[in-house]
This record gives structure tokens, C-alpha cells and sequence, in this order.
């Protein structure tokens, strides 16, 4: 691995920040199930489709989360199920059983907080938190090589052999932890 070290620098990122990435899942697992619960009891009745189920549900709030097409969940939930088919789906009907009439401010606020928290905080956190890694992981690569250079320069102006150089390479490699 110490051949390749771009390589190295990718999975020392990878390694270092697993527990945070882990934690930061954690937290936007129990965000998509919160607010899909929420969306379920605000427009199960309304989009069966969407929020029928507390499973279709966190699939909605996801796909909103991402921005992958949230604009035909979203007026689904503003506009009602009887005046906004999903497309795609050729019998709409068996979705859109007794709806109520759509709460157009509630679909609004949800789903621009959803935008905002959900897209723009909780997904842009991997991404911050993995470019952090992989340029805290670069430093430590460009210092390592400058220490090698510079033990390299010492060795040629005392005359070291580089055997003697490898060798409190490997012995200080098996001490670093």
C-alpha cells in the first residue's frame, strides 16, 4: 500500500473518519424515520402512494432529500392526490381513496425544511466530513514524505548505511501506533 500512496491517502480517509460518518448515519437514519412519520400522519390520507406507509414514507423523505424528482412527491402533498397524478402510474385511483382536502401551507413548511435540513445539513455533512479526512490525509502523506527526504539527507551527509536507515524505519514504524 505504501507504493501507491494516493491510494493510501483514500483509505486512510476512509479508516479515519468511519466512526463519524457512522455517527453522522445514525442521525440522518432517525431524521428519515422521525419525518417520515410526520409525513405519514400529515399526508398518508392524501398520498398513499408516498405516505401510506411508514416504509414509503422514509423512501419519500429520502428521495425529497436528495432532490431525485422531490418535485412530484412535494405536489402531490401541496395540490392533492385528485389534482396531481403522479406520472408513471396508470391507475392513480387506487392511491387516492377519501382524501381530504390538501393542507397546502403544511406541505410547504415540510417540505422546504426537509430541503433545507435534510439536503442541504445532513448529506452535505458526509461530503464535508470526507473531504476533511482525505485532506487531513494528504498533510500526513506530504509530511511523511518530507520526513523520509530529510532522514534521507542525514544518512548521506553522516554516511549512514541504508541498510541501518531501513532498518529504524522498520523498528520506528512497528513503535508508531
Amino acid at each position: 500500500l505504501k507504493r501507491f500512496r494516493q491510494l493510501q491517502v483514500i483509505i486512510n480517509a476512509i479508516t479515519g473518519c468511519s466512526l463519524s460518518v457512522a455517527i453522522i448515519g445514525v442521525y440522518f437514519i432517525v431524521y428519515l424515520i422521525i419525518y417520515a412519520a410526520i409525513g405519514v400522519a400529515l399526508f398518508g390520507k392524501d398520498d398513499g402512494f408516498h405516505f401510506g406507509t411508514l416504509y414509503m414514507g422514509v423512501l419519500s423523505v429520502f428521495q425529497s432529500s436528495t432532490y431525485d424528482n422531490f418535485s412530484s412527491v412535494m405536489y402531490v402533498s401541496l395540490y392533492g392526490c385528485e389534482q396531481f397524478e403522479y406520472p408513471g402510474f396508470g391507475d392513480w385511483s387506487k392511491y387516492c381513496v377519501d382524501p381530504p382536502a390538501p393542507n397546502f401551507l403544511a406541505a410547504y413548511v415540510y417540505f422546504l425544511f426537509n430541503a433545507i435540513v435534510g439536503g442541504c445539513v445532513l448529506i452535505n455533512l458526509f461530503i464535508g466530513l470526507m473531504c476533511s479526512a482525505m485532506i487531513d490525509s494528504y498533510d500526513n502523506l506530504e509530511l511523511y514524505t518530507k520526513t523520509d527526504a530529510m532522514v534521507h539527507k542525514i544518512g548521506i551527509r553522516n554516511k549512514l548505511p541504508s541498510g541501518l536507515i531501513n532498518k529504524y524505519r522498520q523498528i520506528f514504524e512497528l513503535l508508531d501506533v
